[in-house]
């Protein structure tokens, strides 16, 4: 993690000459995917939409 927008700027210019940088970011994806992937990021989505307006459960009950 990067806080300083200076430095992330700094990161993203290193990574854009050379993507082999990225290499150690790309394998821990791939390790993490179960918990950081697509699937869980819209599954904390639908979770947090649902909490806000918990009628839209209403709907899927009434698929079941």
């Amino acid at each position: 993690r990067e806080f300083s927008p200076e430095k992330t700027v700094d990161l993203i210019r290193a990574f854009a000459k050379d993507d082999s940088a990225l290499e150690p970011y790309r394998r821990a994806a791939r390790e993490y995917h179960e918990n950081f992937g697509a699937e869980r990021a819209a599954d904390v989505i639908w979770e947090k939409i649902t909490e806000r307006f918990p009628e839209l459960l209403d709907g899927e009950k009434n698929k079941e």
